[in-house]
């Protein structure tokens, strides 16, 4: 996952699921990505690719709770190996606190009915940032563990699970950065 934040407030998420059917029979791919926090996230779907950046067909469902995208095409079946890239721009995803912005998020989801080889963020900053904290937790949903590693970068950080996640766990990740030096940053 690569996450853009631009000057201006904008950010732009960029998932890449490589999906393995362990010889199974499948149509595609069901993601669950988590939308109720207060306030609720809104976020736009920009596209869906396959592993050759052609645009995939999908389904997109919001019920509150859950953006589900059901990506794949009604009767046609696949085995193996597949590629997905969902891009999406997100409102409402930085908390505000007295001295920063915080980014909360669950980069997995922890809907996945499979276990999770490895999980990736990386949040790239258009501008110079001071990053203040940044901190990942992996497991099923609310756990504490922390069975992940953080890599400041030049403009940014990166942040990549221990181990593999099992079904219902996910890759969770929490970025503050400062106000006094990004006047810019989302609100």
């Amino acid at each position: 996952m690569i996450i853009k934040v631009d000057e201006h407030r904008k950010t732009t998420i960029e998932e890449n699921i490589h999906y393995d059917s362990e010889g199974l029979k499948r149509q595609g791919i069901i993601r669950f990505i988590p939308i109720k926090t207060k306030p609720p996230l809104k976020l736009k779907l920009l596209s869906v690719k396959d592993g050759k950046l052609v645009d995939h067909p999908y389904e997109v469902k919001n019920d509150g709770k859950f953006l589900t995208l059901k990506i794949g095409q009604a009767g046609k079946f696949f085995r193996g190996l597949r590629a997905y890239q969902i891009t999406y721009e997100c409102f409402n995803c930085w908390r505000e606190f007295e001295d920063y912005f915080e980014f909360y998020w669950n980069v997995t989801g922890n809907e996945w009915d499979m276990w999770i080889e490895q999980s990736k963020a990386r949040i790239i900053f258009d501008k110079p940032t001071r990053i203040l904290k940044s901190v990942c937790f992996t497991g099923e949903r609310g756990s504490k563990q922390k069975d992940c590693q953080i890599r400041k970068l030049n403009n940014g950080v990166e942040i990549v699970s221990d181990r593999a996640l099992s079904e219902r766990e996910g890759l969770t990740i929490a970025v503050a950065v400062a106000k006094s030096d990004s006047p810019q940053l989302p609100s």
